[in-house]
């Protein structure tokens, strides 16, 4: 997620996946972007949500998405509405301008979809981070062995 926002704010092709669709002049003269159509396949869009969803909010005691999905909790939020979410100024604050996304795993015209690798949360980024412990990853989780009934 974090190459993700990364690219979306300074990424050198962003025009290969992105799309400025409205553009305002501020009252100084300097033209800026107020909205964007971003072209995502559905397999990033789907595995950066399920390697964030069981993220711990310790603070208040329940999981990230819980806050990061506007009106949804998480358990009603989607991948869908956690990127529609972040990524509107009208319901979030915190958002930097509205992103419209194009869901597809396929190229749009000159558009072609993002899609960095996905690493899910028990696995290591690199050589030097851990993966995600059983508290914000249930794949990390230990698995109970079946013992056979006698």
């Amino acid at each position: 997620m974090i190459n993700f926002i990364c690219d979306f704010a300074c990424a050198k092709d962003q025009s290969r996946f992105m799309n400025a669709t409205r553009v305002q002049v501020s009252k100084t003269g300097v033209a800026y972007v107020e909205e964007v159509q971003v072209y995502m396949t559905e397999r990033y869009m789907q595995g950066s949500f399920d390697a964030c969803k069981h993220v711990s909010f310790p603070a208040k005691g329940t999981r990230a998405m819980d806050a990061l999905c506007g009106p949804w909790n998480a358990v009603t939020c989607t991948p869908k509405r956690w990127y529609n979410y972040m990524y509107d100024p009208v319901v979030n604050g915190f958002a930097p301008m509205t992103a419209r996304f194009v869901y597809t795993n396929d190229p749009v015209d000159r558009f072609i979809p993002v899609d960095p690798r996905v690493i899910p949360c028990n696995s290591s980024v690199d050589e030097f981070t851990p993966p995600c412990t059983c508290t914000d990853c249930q794949a990390s989780c230990p698995t109970m062995k079946r013992f056979p009934y006698s």
